[in-house]
């Protein structure tokens, strides 16, 4: 009966989570990653850029995923839908280990619907797969800490392995299991043989994915690139993120009361363990449970007082969530046994499910709302652009040029780029603007925006008034040369006044893996930099071949001695050749004028 419910369920939230996957717009880590680490197919540390986004595990298997079967948001995001069905294996497993029913039951709901963290196996980040693994990893830990059988031993190593390649989050844990594990084959009864045996697959098995990892973290945190995360500590920092998250507060009280239960949790595994029946009682899942928490919270506050390395938040704080849930309702299971009425206490638990059951969607993720490129929007843009000669300007902050170049190469080839540098700009045609971050400015209104009221965009009032200064096609013979100018502001007219500049370019590269910006790059005479803005169109066509794209820059006011140029930059050596026609437009309506 048990079993069919468990069942019933997972299979309405696998559909709930494949839902997601295929309609949730990709969010900028995910189409960073993508662009980056997927399609070039240089994932591997040493070779590839350095970046704590790069989930290793993660990437290489969306590679695979992405040779065989594209690059539609389904097929990037294959295997954390597919790391749910393991997870949800493992919920149950551990849930069988409770024996009140109410407790049980409260315990696989909250861990099958955790808000915001059930979003991972929707996306494209290691964080699905880091939790899969990582309560695979735990529960054969506990297992083989419990009946000292080597096929946990082998199973645990694998999965904490798995677990730790999917995101380095969850390192710390990882070195504690190994530690566990060793100390486990050492203290417990057994023949010298066995013992070494299980040693020497722990060294040996566990050891070098566990090295590779350290040495992959440190390479990380030379390069600065451990940067996620709080300087507010533990509670103020690491609990805050997760109370907001999790249960919609983040209020003194509610974290207080979360501090109370887990040190009720804490104290209930430690009187659990102090006095066992038999030996086999010292390494009972509570005690294993409760010394992993212990050791996780410890560890963070050393390498945070000491190395300055960030406190865990949000999704870098993701799998504390289902070691905190398991060891409370191991602990409410324990103290059930003595007094009944206790398992009551786990109705709480439930408040996680109805959370996420009320904010049902497949339009948008919990931590990262204000990056859903819907396709109403899209389509908005996609229709003003159909009604215009010239490619639209269109001012939108620095997270969404990625998300949008992924749903320009996937279906909608006429979105013109965005802009970033100088976000808001007043004299765009478009905003793309959230309201958690930013103000609408006057002279807009808005004309479509999100689901939830997050991400609008916004149209000018009044059309742009422009003036054709110049109209110029420029030649780019086949050259290997770093830069190349396409444009630089003219005098006279344009002095001191705004300016708008439409690039129709058509380009082939030569060489394979071309990296190539085109950047708008204006600085003062005294080296000030007025606007930097660069377009990575190796993000556009992985290789051009005779391809074309249009695009507006625009510039502030200038004046000589300050200057303004737009040129293409070919990053890593590889040749090119084109024809870029190029008009200069003088804005004759800025709000400036209007005001």
């Amino acid at each position: 009966m048990e079993r069919g419910a468990f069942g019933v369920l997972c299979a309405l939230i696998f559909g709930y989570v494949v839902l997601r996957a295929v309609h949730v717009p990709l969010t900028h880590d995910e189409a960073v990653s993508y662009f980056q680490y997927v399609l070039t197919g240089a994932f591997q540390p040493g070779y590839a850029h350095w970046d704590a986004g790069n989930h290793l595990l993660s990437t290489a298997l969306g590679h695979l995923s992405f040779l065989a079967f594209g690059s539609a948001p389904l097929a990037l995001r294959l295997f954390s839908v597919l790391g749910f069905l393991l997870y949800a294996l493992y919920v149950w497993r551990f849930g069988l280990q409770i024996d009140q029913m109410l407790i049980r039951w409260a315990l696989w709901a909250a861990l099958l619907l955790t808000p915001f963290v059930l979003d991972f196996f929707s996306l494209f980040r290691g964080y699905g797969l880091a939790l899969a693994f990582g309560m695979m990893g735990l529960y054969h830990l506990l297992r083989f800490a419990n009946k000292n059988t080597t096929p946990h031993l082998l199973w645990a190593l694998l999965g904490w392995s798995l677990a730790g390649f999917s995101s380095l989050t969850l390192l710390l844990l990882w070195i504690q299991a190994l530690g566990l594990i060793a100390c486990s084959a050492v203290f417990r009864r057994g023949s010298f043989f066995g013992k070494s045996a299980r040693i020497g697959l722990t060294l040996g098995l566990g050891g070098p994915p566990l090295a590779y990892a350290i040495w992959y973290g440190n390479g990380l945190a030379s390069r600065s690139m451990l940067y996620y995360g709080s300087d507010q500590g533990l509670f103020k920092g690491t609990l805050s993120s997760l109370s907001r998250l999790l249960l919609g507060s983040e209020a003194m009280l509610v974290l207080w009361v979360v501090v109370a239960i887990l040190a009720a949790s804490l104290i209930t595994a430690a009187i659990a363990t102090s006095s066992p029946r038999t030996p086999n009682e010292r390494w009972s899942p509570i005690g294993v449970l409760g010394a992993l928490l212990v050791g996780e919270l410890a560890g963070r506050t050393f390498l945070g007082a000491f190395w300055n390395v960030p406190y865990p938040i949000d999704r870098t704080a993701a799998h504390l969530v289902p070691l905190c849930l398991l060891l409370t309702a191991m602990a409410l299971d324990w103290a059930s046994v003595r007094r009944p009425v206790l398992r009551y206490l786990a109705i709480p638990f439930l408040t996680l499910p109805i959370r996420t059951v009320a904010g049902v969607n497949v339009d948008r993720t919990t931590l990262w709302p204000e990056e859903a490129l819907d396709k109403r929007l899209i389509r908005a843009v996609e229709d003003r652009q159909a009604k215009t000669t010239r490619p639209l300007l269109i001012s939108a902050w620095n997270q969404l040029p990625e998300p949008w170049l992924y749903a320009r190469a996937n279906g909608h080839p006429t979105l013109p780029p965005l802009m970033v540098n100088g976000f808001p700009i007043e004299n765009a045609d478009l905003l793309l603007l959230d309201t958690i971050h930013s103000k609408t400015p006057s002279g807009f209104r808005t004309v479509c925006s999100t689901s939830d009221g997050v991400l609008h965009m916004l149209e000018r009032k009044e059309t742009l008034g422009l003036v054709l200064l110049a109209d110029t096609l420029v030649n780019m013979p086949r050259t290997d040369a770093a830069f190349f100018r396409l444009w630089e502001l003219p005098g006279g007219q344009a002095s001191g006044k705004p300016v708008l500049v439409e690039l129709d370019l058509r380009m082939t590269t030569y060489g394979q893996g071309p990296m190539i910006s085109l950047v708008s790059d204006s600085q003062g005479a005294d080296g000030r930099r007025i606007l930097y803005d660069g377009i990575e169109l190796n993000r556009v066509y992985k290789e051009w071949s005779n391809d074309s794209i249009r695009v507006a820059r625009y510039f502030h006011p200038t004046s000589p001695p300050d200057w303004a140029v737009v040129y293409l930059w070919m990053i890593n050596g590889r040749s090119m050749e084109g024809l870029c026609r190029v008009r200069t437009y003088i804005i004759t309506n800025p709000p400036e004028a209007r005001s």
